[in-house]
């Protein structure tokens, strides 16, 4: 993975070799960008949140987050990955840090046929989560 520094701004470019397909990297780029309603067309009716299909209450709790990274100056969330310390299984997550704050949001993630099939927030994120606290 090569990182490219770009008016502030971290963009992850990864190789042709990685599992994430467009769509994948589309909804990341969403979030990075802070675009709730571009984020509502781009995920799917059934994607799973705590094994439950709740597509609005994932996005109502990215929506509270982003309003909160916007409280404390951020315009843009930078991307890292990462892997749950607490799962037995490792999974595989996207760390969001804020381009002014520095909060960080991890989402933890599992594909399926190159589509994102799960998405939830995950507090254990290698031990890089913290919950952004409005002033």
């Amino acid at each position: 993975m090569k990182e490219k520094i770009n008016k502030g701004k971290i963009i992850l470019n990864y190789p042709s070799s990685n599992v994430h397909d467009d769509k994948s990297e589309n909804i990341f780029k969403t979030i990075s960008e802070m675009d709730i309603v571009k984020l509502v067309n781009l995920i799917d009716e059934d994607i799973n949140i705590n094994d439950t299909p709740c597509k609005y209450t994932l996005l109502a709790e990215i929506k509270e987050l982003f309003d909160i990274f916007k409280s404390k100056g951020d315009t843009y969330l930078n991307q890292s990955e990462g892997h749950c310390l607490h799962c037995s299984y490792g999974a595989i997550t996207r760390i969001f840090t804020g381009n002014n704050s520095g909060h960080k949001y991890s989402l933890k993630y599992t594909l399926k046929d190159n589509d994102i099939i799960e998405l939830m927030q995950c507090n254990y994120s290698e031990g890089h989560h913290l919950k952004a606290k409005q002033k």
